[in-house]
């Protein structure tokens, strides 16, 4: 009986400390790819998440990993972590060459499909997560399901390792005893957390607003989307003054025959690049933004519904048909009516030509991001009214000339 006895006291000992040191190591651990100038991530990071770590952490500690990096710079280090007792969360920044990396290096490991080539993006065990909706919403019910499970390793991203690895604690948080943090290799590494105090907001570099960038900061963001918008810009300058010119009287053609065939043709085009934004605006879903620019960013920004909150795409879709509709009357219908219609046609094609103008100003200088569906838009309604001017200012000179008579 003794024998007995001391055995179980001995097994007792021997299963107490592994299970306690199995604790320790047993939390979700989620990657959150987000862009600074993003106003879906910043929701997420600042609204979201604190209050699913408030719901599953009872310590948290923010740490971060950056080479040569000042924690007391107002510089965002690549790589911040929420480090809970229960849920820990890298934020990795896909504007920073490391986060970029890793985003692709994701993106590559998990088969993910272009059209989720978005952020915020946050990659959970096995599963993807993308948006302000999808994050708040699963991530909770992901980790209420894993815990009692053993939790859930940090992603199996090539690269991540080393980073989680080099995390270090931001300044002014208590040392307090090591805790078991998994790496993606299954290896175990210590990690400072704060043992009493719950830290559920994320430190000022993270809480940055995207309006705080500077005008260089903005365009370095998306900088081939944002190059591309200039590009187009300044095109769309230089047709307004050629447009001008011909207007003017210069370069403009005594007789310049009916309106263009390629008018209906390219507002068609355009009809169908405003319906898409229009879907995704009214849908909630992520837009498919092709290799150049950041689409999602532009259409979740403030900016996406400039006229008494009407979504940008609505009013696309609605001025192309106007434009439809002017270019059938010009056509068809007897010549005085017809003079009206080229005159109301090449109005309402400089009218969008401004508008998108000013899109195309806004997204590198002051979103930072550039839509590749939104310049095409641009350059259809800048085509269409370079083609209608001529006619128009045909059927002015016409009604001036009899006004004089």
């Amino acid at each position: 009986m003794k024998r007995i006895l001391i055995a179980s006291l001995l097994t007792l000992i021997l299963i107490v400390p592994a299970a306690s040191t199995s604790a320790q190591g047993d939390a979700v651990r989620a990657v959150l790819f987000y862009s600074p100038t993003c106003p879906h991530c910043h929701l997420v990071i600042t609204t979201s998440m604190p209050e699913i770590s408030q719901q599953f952490n009872s310590s948290v500690t923010w740490s971060y990993y950056g080479e040569n990096y000042d924690p007391n710079s107002e510089e965002t280090p690549p790589v911040v972590a929420l480090l809970g007792n229960a849920l820990q969360v890298l934020y990795i920044d896909t504007t920073s060459e490391i986060g970029n990396q890793l985003y692709a290096a994701a993106i590559e490991r998990y088969s993910i499909p272009q059209d989720s080539w978005v952020v915020p993006l946050m990659v959970v065990g096995g599963t993807i997560l993308t948006g302000s909706l999808d994050i708040p919403e699963q991530l909770p019910l992901i980790t209420e399901q894993a815990l009692p499970n053993g939790g859930l390793d940090w992603p199996d991203i090539p690269g991540l390792a080393s980073y989680v690895e080099a995390l270090q604690p931001f300044p002014g948080q208590e040392t307090a005893t090591p805790e078991a943090v998994s790496t993606p290799t299954g290896e175990l590494e210590s990690a400072t957390s704060a043992p009493t105090t719950q830290q559920a907001a994320p430190p000022e570099v993270l809480n940055r607003n995207p309006a705080d960038l500077s005008l260089g900061e903005r365009i370095m963001l998306d900088p081939a989307g944002n190059t591309l918008s200039i590009v187009v810009m300044i095109a769309m300058l230089f047709s307004l003054v050629a447009a001008g010119l011909r207007w003017s009287g210069r370069f403009a053609p005594r007789n310049p025959g009916p309106v263009s065939i390629w008018v209906p043709i390219l507002s068609l085009i355009g009809i169908v690049v405003a319906g898409y934004l229009s879907y995704i605006a009214a849908s909630g879903h992520e837009a498919t933004c092709g290799p150049v620019g950041d689409c999602n960013t532009v259409a979740q920004s403030e900016y996406s519904a400039l006229l008494l909150g009407i979504p940008n795409g609505y009013i696309g879709v609605a001025g192309y048909i106007v434009i439809v509709a002017g270019w059938l009357i010009a056509r068809y219908t007897q010549p005085g009516t017809a003079r009206w219609a080229r005159l109301a046609l090449f109005g309402a094609s400089l009218v969008g030509t401004l508008f998108s103008l000013y899109l195309t100003f806004l997204e590198p200088f002051v979103i930072g991001a550039s839509c590749a569906w939104c310049l095409t838009s641009a350059v259809l309604i800048t085509a269409i009214m370079l083609l209608s001017v001529g006619p128009a200012r045909y059927s002015y000179a016409q009604d001036t000339h009899r006004g004089k008579r």
